[in-house]
């Protein structure tokens, strides 16, 4: 599993300031760098009535190597990046790597996939915020995770068989939900790196390469060998969210009124309610810092003293039994307050379990919160 996308707070948004990168490591040469001139010349020595002439010599034949554009961007890893609804600069990696004999600059820009096309062995079915932002990373192309501040939108000057390790950042949207795939595609262009045999990062984008017609020995022509003999590469990788899924379902139980003694019992005034609201979470990650609100009708009396604590109005159980003084202006500061018809549990003032902490519903669980009310009889 890749590195999961969560806030990376201390990265720059996305500028128009480019940064100048040098990274990866100098393994070996790919070959004769370009722009280099290469002359000689051929001599010929004869006789003439079997004395040896003097050597004439041919005249220079000089031409200019040409470039070479060519470089592979892939995928780092081959499994999706695990993100939430609502994380920022979820952070997925790739290596892009330039096999030519001279440096090049390379403009970056990603895009969400349509849905239906397969990555990583998934189907896209969501997109992530369209806004993406690109990071270096540390080392040298092994891996590392995004240096802060090095938003960029390019790559400038990489050396001839160097790596460097492209994060694309993306945002993903509150909208998504648990088990969904946002694909995505990040693109690498081919760019004049600037004038020279071997132009050092001036800390700008070239304009875009194309391919030449040959046009003289002089010239230092541009010969595609990329992937797609375009000066241009595409990889694909993908955004896992995992979320809580929560399913709140709400019942109301008759446990007496004030007509029959034994059930069944029927709703009429002066009859007392039990609500049941049940917090169920099918997700695969768990849903914390609950906080439950119930409006109630007009025509309910909540009812005092109804479980084990006089005065305590609202049974919250949570893997057992706790209790909460439901007061107005949460009074007592445990996060259970009553105002007016409005109950409200839990939040940052919740201190009901202990040692204190906010009600969370782990994966695969469920909590019950009960309280009963009584049908007003006036």
């Amino acid at each position: 599993m890749k590195t999961v996308g969560h806030k990376i707070g201390n990265l720059l948004r996305f500028g128009a300031v480019a940064v100048a990168l040098l990274l990866g490591q100098q393994a070996f040469a790919v070959g004769t760098d370009a722009g280099t001139s290469i002359s000689n010349s051929a001599s010929v020595v004869y006789d003439v009535n079997g004395a040896t002439q003097t050597a004439v010599a041919s005249t220079v034949a000089t031409f200019t190597v040409d470039r070479i554009v060519s470089f592979t961007l892939v995928q780092q890893g081959a499994a999706d990046t695990i993100t939430s609804p609502g994380a920022f600069n979820a952070a997925t990696a790739f290596e892009l790597t330039n096999t030519g004999n001279s440096p090049l600059d390379f403009s970056l820009s990603a895009i969400n996939l349509a849905a239906g096309i397969v990555v990583n062995s998934t189907a896209d079915d969501a997109d992530m915020d369209a806004t993406f932002e690109f990071a270096v990373a540390n080392g040298d192309g092994a891996g590392g995770t995004p240096i802060p501040g090095t938003d960029l939108t390019f790559v400038d000057g990489l050396a001839e068989d160097a790596t460097v390790v492209i994060w694309v950042l993306a945002d993903a949207p509150l909208t998504l939900i648990n088990g969904q795939i946002a694909n995505i595609e990040l693109t690498a262009t081919a760019a004049d790196p600037g004038a020279g045999v071997n132009p050092a990062p001036d800390s700008s984008l070239g304009v875009d390469l194309t391919a030449s017609v040959a046009d003289g020995d002089q010239a230092i022509d541009v010969v595609f060998n990329d992937a797609g003999r375009d000066g241009f590469e595409a990889a694909r990788d993908g955004y896992a969210i995992v979320s809580a899924s929560l399913t709140i379902t709400k019942t109301a139980l008759i446990i007496d009124d004030p007509v029959n003694a034994v059930a069944p019992f029927f709703a009429i005034p002066g009859a007392t309610i039990e609500y049941t609201i049940n917090i169920a979470n099918t997700g695969t990650v768990d849903a914390t810092d609950i906080v439950i609100s119930d409006t109630l009708d007009a025509n309910l009396i909540f009812q005092v003293g109804a479980y084990s604590d006089a005065g305590t109005p609202v049974d919250v159980s949570i893997g057992g039994t706790t209790f909460c003084i439901a007061d107005a202006a949460d009074a007592d500061g445990d996060g259970c307050a009553l105002d007016g018809a409005i109950l409200t549990i839990g939040g940052a003032d919740w201190t009901v379990t202990s040692p204190a902490a906010p009600i969370n519903v782990a994966a695969g669980t469920n909590i019950d919160i009960t309280f009963q009310v009584v049908i007003n009889a006036t």
